[in-house]
């Protein structure tokens, strides 16, 4: 019978540093707190009556003391005895006092990787079980290069974890509960001070309130924000009754966005609810949310109740154009929940607790956007269409349609053009081709009968019925025959700022193509874009001298013709390289991205030529009619 000797780590410390290495900087915050929030719920399931607390603070015994500012969490929950303390706390993926470690619920490695990497001069647990309290410090030892206890030397001799004084419990531990001190990199570090990253004194708050999508009910989480001036920083533990410098409860994402919202639903989709909030006014509502992390325009995804996954503008705008969010982003927030569990879904977060996992995939690398998007879009909430629909009747400017008929018409004469030379695979092919690209029907999501306001191309790098192939070659590719495909022509829609434009959108650019620019049907063309305020002022300077406002109509819409042409040519054309080898998606999205379709607009000669022409032709009519 064969015996196995366990593995063992020869440098832990090593180990700890290059897995602190990869969490993200605040990240010591959410363990720590994790910690302090289950405390308190095994003190709540065995019987305990009261409300749960937790609060991070100034420590203010070790203020007394040293006359030095470290930060602390207390909690009110089970705590731990002596023995725990030694046994937990020293040891690296412990199973700790849930005894729940497993890879998809706790790890055992979080704020012994996070925190401790991070306060390399100590983190001091002082626990109490049943009123009676013990201390450990946890450190990094430099002249041995080792994470480990730090000893307290006493008249008797070295201990690990003294007993320590009731009298020192802070307020809000009774007979059981645990404070927690960040001591930094160094003995005279004030770690109540934001770390370099963070963006304000209400960094805490901040960061709390956008992490955690829900906190327990029986629970309280508060947070102590001092003032920029530290001369002006209490030197003892402010009473409760005082207005400056009280505690802040922190409720949550959730809690925050249902208060700011005009309305709010979900969205049941296969595998995940659609948490949405839709805000009557996007900028006071940011405004409103900024001091507690809080604005529109975001998504996130929500795992086990905490926000995994944050995207704030640009990359939100992407992501809820893909969700029919094309117009009126800044108006919405849409938040994914995973539902374990649905079809063998198998959910988990990565040893940082940074990423979601679904199924052993990267959520944002397996496209799970563009999924979650192609559903939301067919069950798109009454009251976000609304929305868009009130947006989009501000900024169309060509309700009828007639600029885009004759931009059709125009690009009639070079169809030959805009037709990629595409290759169907077949067992009769008569030649050979390579390079996999999709083509012909829609994608998922693209139905012809849905709205061009609500919808955006497929999934990136999705496959649609009929893949096409993209280059002829002499050998070694697929039999296939020639195909003639018939793309959609983009429609450009202008936008201005309060008519389709958000703040901060579209901001000194031309215009760009909401969701995926490989697949998308819409361009978004800036009003505001000097660019384009160049070249009508040039007409109007020269044709408009007498501001007569038909005259100026016609500028604008002689303009935003050839503009918009000049846009629609190059999105056709560029999207014909694609051939999945050295045009592949992010190729066709560098190539199509805001800043090269600004590059498209500020090329004048063109323009320059035909709406002159245009402007002669047309106002020579109307001298002589006039005459």
């Amino acid at each position: 019978m064969s015996v196995t000797k366990p593995m063992t780590v020869a440098n832990i410390a090593f180990l700890l540093d290059r897995l602190a290495a990869d969490t993200p900087p605040n990240q010591q915050i959410r363990e720590l707190t994790q910690n302090a929030l289950e405390a308190v719920a095994r003190r709540q399931k065995s019987g305990v009556e009261g409300e749960g607390l937790i609060k991070w603070d100034v420590d203010w015994e070790h203020l007394r003391r040293t006359g030095l500012y470290k930060l602390c969490v207390v909690d009110n929950g089970d705590g731990m005895t002596p023995d725990q303390m030694a046994s937990y706390l020293n040891s690296l993926a412990v199973q700790g006092a849930n005894q729940t470690q497993s890879i998809s619920q706790n790890f055992g490695v979080g704020a012994k990787i996070t925190a401790l990497y991070r306060n390399r001069f100590g983190l001091v647990y002082q626990s109490w079980r049943d009123g009676r309290g013990a201390m450990v410090k946890l450190h990094r030892d430099d002249k041995i290069g080792e994470y480990g206890l730090d000893s307290f030397d006493l008249a008797d001799g070295p201990h690990w974890t003294p007993r320590i004084k009731g009298a020192i419990r802070p307020r809000g531990i009774e007979d059981s509960g645990t404070k927690v001190t960040l001591l930094g990199g160094d003995e005279r570090q004030n770690t109540c001070l934001p770390p370099v990253e963070a963006v304000g004194m209400n960094w805490l708050v901040t960061y709390l309130t956008s992490r955690y999508f829900r906190l327990p009910v029986a629970g309280k989480l508060q947070v102590r924000v001092l003032t920029r001036d530290m001369d002006r920083w209490p030197k003892e533990e402010p009473e409760p009754s005082e207005k400056t410098f009280n505690l802040q409860t922190i409720r949550g994402t959730k809690h925050l966005f249902d208060e700011n919202a005009a309305t709010s639903g979900t969205v049941r989709l296969s595998n995940a609810d659609a948490h949405w909030w839709l805000f009557e006014d996007g900028a006071q509502a940011s405004k409103n949310m900024s001091t507690r992390g809080g604005r529109t325009c975001q998504v996130g995804i929500v795992f086990q109740d905490e926000v995994y996954i944050l995207r704030t503008p640009p990359a939100s705008r992407r992501i809820l154009a893909g969700f029919g969010i094309v117009f009126g982003a800044e108006h919405v927030n849409i938040y994914i929940e995973p539902r374990a569990g649905t079809s063998g879904l198998d959910i988990r977060a990565d040893t940082a607790r940074s990423r979601v996992l679904l199924d052993g995939e990267d959520v944002e690398d397996a496209n799970w956007w563009e999924r979650w998007g192609a559903e939301f879009r067919t069950q798109l909430p009454q009251a976000i269409r609304d929305k868009i629909d009130e947006i989009i009747a501000r900024s169309n400017a060509d309700p009828q349609g007639k600029l885009r008929e004759r931009i059709l018409e125009r690009l009639k004469r070079i169809r030959e053009f805009l037709r990629p030379s595409r290759y169907r695979r077949t067992p009769d092919g008569t030649v050979l081709a390579v390079g996999s690209v999709s083509g012909g029907n829609p994608e998922i999501g693209g139905d012809e009968g849905e709205p061009r306001a609500h919808r955006t191309g497929g999934a990136r790098g999705g496959r649609s019925s009929d893949d096409y192939l993209a280059d002829l070659v002499e050998s070694g590719g697929e039999e296939a025959i020639p195909v003639t495909p018939t793309p959609r022509e983009p429609e450009v829609m202008w936008v201005s700022l309060g008519a389709g434009r958000e703040q901060g959108e579209l901001e000194d650019m031309a215009a760009e193509i909401p969701g995926d620019p490989a697949t998308g049907d819409l361009i978004k063309a800036n009003a505001d874009f000097r660019g384009y305020l160049d070249v009508v002022r040039h007409f109007s300077e020269e044709f408009n001298q007498s501001g007569d406002q038909a005259i100026e109509k016609l500028i604008v819409e002689y303009v935003r013709e050839w503009m918009a042409l000049q846009l629609v040519e190059a999105v056709m054309t560029v999207r014909n390289l694609a051939n999945g080898r050295t045009w592949t998606a992010k190729e066709i999205a560098d190539a199509l991205s805001p800043y090269a379709l600004t590059t498209v607009m500020m090329a004048r000669f063109h323009v320059i030529e035909r709406v002159k022409r245009q402007l002669g032709t047309e106002l020579s009519r109307v001298v002589v009619k006039a005459a």
